[in-house]
């Protein structure tokens, strides 16, 4: 998985400033879960798995409502592919940061 950088803005942002603690919590944990596209399965219980594998208090109900938030806010959005829903992170061009991929194209 590519590194991803948390920019000190995210601190200040407007949108995530609007949503509960945990719920901005969820979107600092996505940036680094989400794949290159800004894109993740939406089921509950992958989500609490990949965001908080250790955080027993968590609960796949809880995350839910969490991403819900960030939806709501415009933070994220939901779709389905073949009945599967999935999340997109909106403006993720500021949080993806450079592949490798992207690397050797940028020298070439």
């Amino acid at each position: 998985m590519p590194a991803r950088v948390v920019r000190h803005e995210i601190n200040a942002s407007r949108s995530l400033s609007h949503v509960s603690l945990e719920a901005d919590l969820t979107f600092r944990a996505l940036i680094v879960a989400v794949d290159d596209y800004g894109r993740m399965d939406a089921d509950p219980l992958i989500l609490k798995s990949a965001l908080f594998p250790r955080r027993e208090a968590v609960s796949p109900k809880k995350v839910r409502g969490w991403i819900e938030e960030l939806a709501k806010e415009g933070c994220l959005t939901f779709y389905r592919v073949n009945g599967a829903e999935y999340l997109a992170m909106t403006s993720w061009e500021r949080h993806r940061g450079q592949t490798n991929r992207e690397i050797g194209r940028a020298h070439v």
